[in-house]
């Protein structure tokens, strides 16, 4: 990951250059905020691993609060923090980055405002729960973030799995390999069946009567409101400009009665969702993600397809596959990139930092101009 600037100022002491970390054998002072499937990987990470050091836990739930921060993850030895659902709290910590994992709501000015919050206190941010590109909600949004970011002297970067990296830095890369580009489609398919409850019934929405699934509705809204970042992000880092971003939901429905872990699903209502999300370049599709999550394996359009591929079509087809071992820890690829970002983040600039690409396909063989940029509201 690259970012601007020769000279990085403390946010602490400014006019002192900042230290880097790993040179001095100082651990990184991590706050997580969220304590969830996710969110309790980060915890078990910055306990156990001598290069950070855990010093604060916002947890969303009185059932997690005042809890000894091991204990989210099943962890015997103490930790001496506790768990708080105090925002100020945290904010007034002694952090050098908060790892942002708080659940997606439908309207997504409170997380914007806290996530504001955070960067005015001084403390870098890299999110799993949004900030991909935040470009794609318009102008507003990242120069609010911008601006947060210059007051605290911090950054801010969103990550993840999908998205975060199978698109943008995956299937952007493997156009490299190409001299002409005619479209690029993504594919994730997973087994849900281990999901929690909420998202399983509530988001994913398996189990539900045909027609539920309204492409107007709250969940719609949120779910288009992330992934269309994706769309936008590669975008930007293949040099492309976008007519528009169409979302496309389908629902097969169950072929048999299933008894889950979490509850029963008739046969004849939801047992998966197909949602695409389909970037237009000169009124052709041309970026694809789609997204299908599962819980009848009887589908025989969804079996043997574990995990993402990706296809980049052009002067010849290009194919790649990522599969992933046990399907309950998916949190770890989600997480893993937030985390492996943490020296790079807490070192850029103030200002968001953007996913590098490297020589990726692009229509001309002008270098794009701020294809990574930190501290700087230009796209």
């Amino acid at each position: 990951m690259e970012h601007g600037g020769a000279n990085v100022v403390s946010r602490r002491c400014p006019g002192v250059p900042k230290l880097e970390k790993g040179d001095f054998n100082m651990p990184y002072k991590v706050i997580v905020w969220g304590a969830g499937q996710k969110g309790a990987l980060a915890v078990k990470e910055a306990i156990e691993h001598p290069d950070l050091e855990l010093v604060g836990v916002l947890v969303f739930s009185d059932a997690k609060a005042g809890r000894e921060a091991a204990e989210l993850y099943g962890g015997t030895t103490p930790s001496g923090i506790i768990t708080t659902q105090s925002q100020e709290r945290i904010l007034s910590l002694d952090a050098d980055v908060v790892i942002h994992a708080r659940r997606r709501e439908p309207d997504p000015t409170p997380m914007n405002d806290e996530v504001c919050a955070i960067l005015k206190s001084g403390k870098n941010v890299i999110s799993i729960s949004g900030f991909i590109w935040p470009w794609a909600h318009g102008a507003d949004l990242p120069a609010r973030l911008e601006q947060a970011c210059r007051e605290g002297g911090a950054s801010l970067y969103g990550t993840g799995i999908v998205p975060g990296f199978v698109g943008e830095r995956l299937a952007v890369t493997l156009t490299g390999l190409t001299l002409r580009c005619d479209g690029v489609f993504m594919r994730e398919v997973f087994d849900v069946t281990w999901e929690v409850p909420h998202k399983l019934f509530n988001v994913i929405g398996v189990g539900r009567e045909p027609g539920w699934h309204n492409p107007n509705s709250i969940v719609a809204k949120t779910q288009n409101y992330y992934f269309e970042e994706e769309i936008h992000a590669m975008a930007h880092l293949l040099g492309v400009k976008l007519d528009k971003v169409e979302s496309v939901l389908e629902t097969p429905l169950a072929t048999r009665d299933l008894d889950l872990k979490h509850g029963k699903i008739a046969k004849g209502t939801v047992g998966a969702i197909s949602w695409s999300w389909i970037g237009y370049v000169e009124g052709k599709p041309f970026i694809h993600l789609e997204n299908v999550w599962w819980v009848d394996e009887a589908l025989e359009q969804f079996q043997n397809q574990e995990g993402w591929q990706i296809i980049v079509k052009g002067d010849t087809e290009l194919k790649l596959r990522l599969e992933t071992g046990e399907r309950d820890k998916i949190g770890y690829q989600i997480i893993g990139p937030a985390l492996r970002a943490i020296p790079y983040v807490c070192s850029a600039p103030a200002g968001i930092v953007r996913q590098p690409a490297f020589a990726p396909w692009s229509p001309g063989y002008k270098k794009p101009s701020a294809v990574v940029v930190a501290g700087s509201s230009s796209v």
